[in-house]
């Protein structure tokens, strides 16, 4: 019989969420893009270390666009914007992917990519986890910051689906204008990726046009 997979109470050392958050307290408030499900201990966690904390809850709400949402670049670029607008200037110095990209083509990474850039800039971080296993929970875990550097997961349902696996050499490629900074293999088959934007936006997105 399945089960849900739950990591222990104190989750797992994440060498992601320990780079954020030990930028956390300098040079002013930090602006937190978090693509997960919402949750209150998250927003507890982030907003008691001077953050400003965006929640997008992208999956879900995508699903809700029902499936004319993912049908082509054309139609999800589309859905990005509806879903991810924000303020004029908003600019995230972190965020939080979690394990959204196991539940989108590398065309629907790449799109999901270009359209973040134009909220980032040189030194934006994206902690995502990415899935080795064939298959995967139907639906995305739901993390929780545990402390400074320990996150825990839980998945929501027994149902399950086929994972893309993505590549780390492809998401490099799709993922304009990131590089990895961390990368760790953890239990039940994923691995976490700390990615950093390093060069000017404008400058690499046009040379890897």
């Amino acid at each position: 019989m399945e089960e849900r997979i739950v990591t222990p109470p104190d989750g797992y050392a994440s060498p992601a969420l320990r780079e954020i958050v030990s930028r956390l307290g300098s040079s002013g408030r930090k602006v937190v893009l978090d693509l997960g499900r919402p949750s209150s201990e998250n927003v507890q966690f982030f907003s008691s270390r001077n953050c400003k904390l965006f929640i997008s809850d992208f999956f879900d709400c995508l699903s809700e666009e029902g499936a004319v949402a993912r049908q082509g670049r054309s139609a999800f670029k589309g859905a990005c914007s509806k879903l991810l607008s924000f303020p004029q200037g908003t600019t995230f110095d972190y965020i939080l992917a979690w394990d959204l990209l196991n539940y989108l083509s590398m065309s629907e990474v790449e799109v999901l990519t270009e359209h973040l850039l134009a909220y980032c800039t040189v030194g934006t971080r994206m902690m995502a986890l990415v899935s080795i296993y064939q298959r995967i929970p139907d639906e995305p875990f739901r993390f929780f910051a545990v402390d400074e550097e320990r996150v825990r997961y839980e998945s929501v349902t027994l149902a399950q689906r086929e994972s893309p696996r993505h590549k780390e050499s492809d998401l490099l490629h799709g993922m304009v204008c990131f590089e990895v900074e961390t990368s760790l293999l953890l239990r039940h088959g994923m691995r976490e990726y700390g990615f950093i934007v390093t060069e000017d936006i404008r400058r690499c997105a046009a040379a890897k046009a």
